[in-house]
C-alpha cells in the first residue's frame, strides 16, 4: 500500500499512523462523506483465516460505547481484512508522564468504562492488551479502548498466516501481562485486564513501567508494586496497589473502579474498592488432609481451583491435565465463564482422586480431580536444570557485550568558520569537534559525561531477534545480519523478553552513551567516522554497500572494538528527539522529557557517507519501521552485577 491508494473505491491512503504485529494502519479519506478516518489493515489471510476474522470482529460490531472505538465498515482488500475507524489524532501514549491528576483521574473513568462494558457482554469480552499505545483520545477529549475483539485463537491464526510462530498462547505485550499470564498453560480474564490497567496508570502517571518492563512475571518472583510517591494522592496510590494485587480475586472489578473514579472526579469521598469477585482472599493451607470449605458464585470473574501437595504433581481435571504443582507451592487452575468456584482444596496425598459438585444457575456440575506424582528422578532434574543453565551463559555470552569506561567528551559537531587576512576562511578551532558537513542539528557542541557502560559488539543480529521474539520482520533471512524493520516500540518488547529470558536488564543506548562509544570512549583519537576518518575502511554506506545490508563485523572496529556504528543500518537510541543546549557539563544525559520523534543513529547502507559521522542525527516516529534500522544493545555496569 501506497500514498494516494484508493481502496474500494472509496477511502484515499493519506499516510501510514503505525504498524504493529498484526498490521498497519493509515490516516485516509472517507472520498464520500470528505472526512478523515483510520484505516487498520490486518496481514493477509487465506479464506478461512479472513472467515475467523469475520466471526470474530461480528462480536466486536455489536458494542457501542462512548468508550470504545468500534469499527463502523469492515471490508477486504488484496486478501487483508481491514477495519474502518474514527481517527483519533492523539494516543494516550503520546500523554506518559504529562497528565496532572484530574486528567488522570478522568483518564482511569473512560478506560474502566469501555472496560465495563466490554466485560458485562455476552459473551464476555476480554481485551488481553490494554496499555497506552491501544487507548487513543478522541476529539471530544474523552479517551476510548482500540484494538478488542482479538481472540487467542484469531492471533494465532494471523501469525501463523504471515509466517510467525505465537510467543505465548494469550495475546497481549510483556510489560502488561498479569503473573496469572506467565505460566504452563494461561488464560485472559477479566482480572488480568485490570492488571494492564494498573500498569497502564503507573506509565500515564510516571512515564515508566513498572516491574522493570518484565511484566507480572517479576510480581512472581516477590517484587513488590511499586509506591507512585508523594505527587500522588493517596486515592491514587491505593488505586495501583488494588489493580496490581497478585492474587487475582483481589483486583476490583472495572465498574467498581469506574465508580471509584467517578466519585473521586465528583469530590465524594469513596469508599473502599470491592474484590473483582464475592470470596475473600483464602486463609493459609492447613494442615489437614483436605479442606472443602463451601462453595461461594463467582459471578464475574473466572474461577479457580487452588491446589498445595508435599510432592511434585500433575493436575488431571476430567481426565486432561492441565499443569502441575510444585511441593509447597499454589498452584490456580483456572476453569470456565460460569461455573462456581471452590476456595482451596489442600492435598497432601498426591495420589488422591475424587470428584467435587459444583452448584450451577441451571444445573450440578461434577469435576474429577486427580493428583499424580512425577515420575522422574532428582538426578536427571538436576541435569536439566544445569544444561539449560548453560545453554543460558551460552546465549547471553553469544550477545558480545562490550565494558565501556565512563568518561568526559565533547558531543556534536559544528561547522564555525572565522575569518581571517584578506577575509579567508578558517575553521574555528577554538570550539571543538569542526566538521564542515555538521548540520544545525548537531550543534551546539556540548560537553557530557556518562557513567561506565556496556555495549553490543554489533548490531542485533537476525539470529539473536529469532532466538528470543521467535519471529523475522526483516524480508532477510541470513542468521548474521542485522534485524531490521522494527520500530522503537518492538524494540523495547524484545528488550522486555529478553530480560525476562536471561535475567539482566538490557536497554537501548541513550544518545549520549551511542556517540562517546561510536567515537572510541576514553581511547578517542577524534576520528570523523566510527574508527577512521575513511568511511571506507568502517561504514557501509551508498556507493559501496552494492544495495544491500551487511553481515556485521566486515569492516574495521573503532577504538573500542566496536563494529558497524558506522553505516550499514541505522540504530534505534532511548532518547526523544529534541535540539541540544548549551549548557555546563551534562552527567548522563537522557533526552527530552517527552516528544514526537525518537533518535536513531549510526547511517545506513543506502544513506550517503555523511550520514554515517559519528555526530550524525536522525529521527523516526516510535511506531514506524524501515528496512534500513534496526538496534544495537546496552546495559548499564551495576545492573550486570
Amino acid at each position: 500500500m501506497n500514498t494516494g491508494d484508493i481502496i474500494d473505491n472509496h477511502y484515499e491512503l493519506k499516510h501510514q499512523l503505525g504498524r504493529g504485529s498484526f498490521g498497519e494502519v493509515w490516516l485516509a479519506t472517507d472520498t464520500y462523506l470528505g472526512l478523515d478516518v483510520a484505516l487498520k489493515f490486518y496481514v493477509a489471510m487465506d479464506d478461512n483465516g479472513r472467515q475467523e476474522f469475520r466471526d470474530e470482529y461480528s462480536k466486536a460490531f455489536r458494542l457501542r460505547h462512548n468508550n470504545l472505538l468500534t469499527p463502523s465498515y469492515y471490508g477486504e482488500w488484496n486478501g487483508q481484512p481491514y477495519l474502518v475507524l474514527e481517527y483519533c489524532p492523539a494516543s494516550a501514549a503520546a500523554q506518559l508522564g504529562r497528565l496532572d491528576e484530574p486528567t488522570l483521574w478522568r483518564f482511569i473513568a473512560d478506560v474502566a468504562d469501555g472496560l465495563a462494558y466490554m466485560h458485562s457482554s455476552n459473551p464476555t469480552l476480554v481485551h488481553q492488551d490494554i496499555k497506552p499505545a491501544n487507548i487513543l483520545q478522541k476529539t471530544d477529549g474523552h479517551y476510548a479502548i482500540t484494538d478488542f475483539g482479538i481472540s487467542v485463537s484469531l492471533r494465532s491464526t494471523m501469525l501463523r498466516q504471515s509466517g510467525r510462530e505465537a510467543a505465548s498462547s494469550v495475546g497481549g505485550s510483556i510489560p502488561y501481562m498479569g503473573p496469572e499470564l506467565f505460566g504452563a498453560k494461561p488464560v485472559p480474564i477479566m482480572a488480568s485486564d485490570v492488571w494492564a490497567l494498573g500498569v497502564t496508570i503507573y506509565e500515564m502517571a510516571t512515564g515508566e513501567l513498572p516491574f522493570m518492563a518484565q511484566g507480572g512475571i517479576m510480581q512472581k518472583n516477590g517484587a513488590e508494586v511499586p509506591e507512585l510517591g508523594d505527587k500522588w494522592s493517596a486515592q491514587l496510590n491505593y488505586l495501583l496497589k488494588r489493580c496490581l494485587a497478585l492474587n487475582t480475586w483481589e483486583r476490583p472489578l472495572a465498574s467498581n473502579i469506574l465508580k471509584y473514579a467517578t466519585n473521586i472526579l465528583d469530590g465524594i469521598n469513596p469508599c473502599e474498592l470491592k474484590d473483582g469477585g464475592n470470596v475473600s482472599a483464602s486463609p493459609a493451607y492447613a494442615p489437614t488432609k483436605r479442606e472443602v470449605p463451601t462453595a461461594q458464585p463467582m459471578t464475574n470473574q473466572f474461577p479457580n481451583l487452588k491446589f498445595s501437595t508435599d510432592v511434585d504433581c500433575q493436575i488431571y481435571i476430567d481426565g486432561t491435565l492441565r499443569g502441575e504443582v510444585v511441593t509447597e507451592q499454589i498452584k490456580m487452575i483456572p476453569l470456565r465463564q460460569g461455573d462456581y468456584i471452590l476456595k482451596f482444596v489442600s492435598l497432601k496425598n498426591s495420589a488422591d482422586s475424587y470428584q467435587t459438585r459444583f452448584s450451577m444457575p441451571n444445573a450440578e456440575k461434577l469435576f474429577d480431580i486427580q493428583l499424580k506424582p512425577i515420575e522422574i528422578d532428582r538426578e536427571t532434574k538436576e541435569r536439566e536444570i544445569a544444561e539449560k543453565k548453560r545453554q543460558l551463559e551460552e546465549f547471553i555470552e553469544s550477545l558480545q557485550m562490550e565494558e565501556v569506561d565512563g568518561g568526559t567528551f565533547w558531543m556534536g559537531a559544528h561547522s564555525n568558520k572565522i575569518k581571517t587576512g584578506f577575509l579567508k576562511s578558517e575553521p574555528d578551532t577554538s570550539i571543538p569537534n569542526y566538521d564542515s558537513s555538521a548540520e544545525p542539528d548537531e550543534w551546539p557542541v556540548h560537553q557530557v559525561e556518562v557513567s561506565s557502560f556496556f555495549i553490543g559488539k554489533f548490531p542485533v543480529t537476525i539470529k539473536i531477534w529469532q532466538t528470543v521474539m521467535g519471529n523475522n520482520p526483516s524480508r532477510y533471512t541470513t542468521p548474521d545480519l542485522p534485524i531490521v524493520s522494527v520500530s522503537w516500540n518492538d524494540c523495547q518488547e524484545f528488550i522486555g523478553k529478553l530480560n525476562a529470558l536471561t535475567g539482566k536488564h538490557f536497554r537501548l543506548p541513550t544518545e549520549a552513551e551511542w556517540e562517546y562509544a561510536a567515537r572510541g570512549g576514553y581511547r578517542s583519537k577524534g576520528y570523523k567516522y566510527a574508527g577512521s576518518d575513511n568511511a571506507d575502511d568502517v561504514a557501509w554506506f551508498e556507493g559501496n554497500s552494492s544495495n544491500e545490508r551487511h553481515i556485521v563485523g566486515r569492516k574495521k572496529p573503532n577504538e573500542l572494538g566496536l563494529y558497524d556504528m558506522s553505516g550499514n543500518v541505522l540504530e534505534w537510541c532511548q532518547d526523544w528527539y529534541g535540539p541540544y543546549t548549551k549548557e555546563d557539563l551534562q552527567v548522563n544525559p537522557t533526552g527530552p522529557e517527552k516528544g514526537q520523534y525518537r533518535v536513531i543513529r549510526g547511517g545506513c547502507w543506502c544513506y550517503s557517507r555523511m550520514a554515517s559521522r559519528v555526530s550524525s542525527r536522525k529521527t523516526m516516529f516510535p511506531g514506524n519501521t524501515s528496512e534500513n534500522c534496526g538496534l544495537r544493545l546496552a546495559m548499564s555496569v551495576e545492573s550486570n552485577e
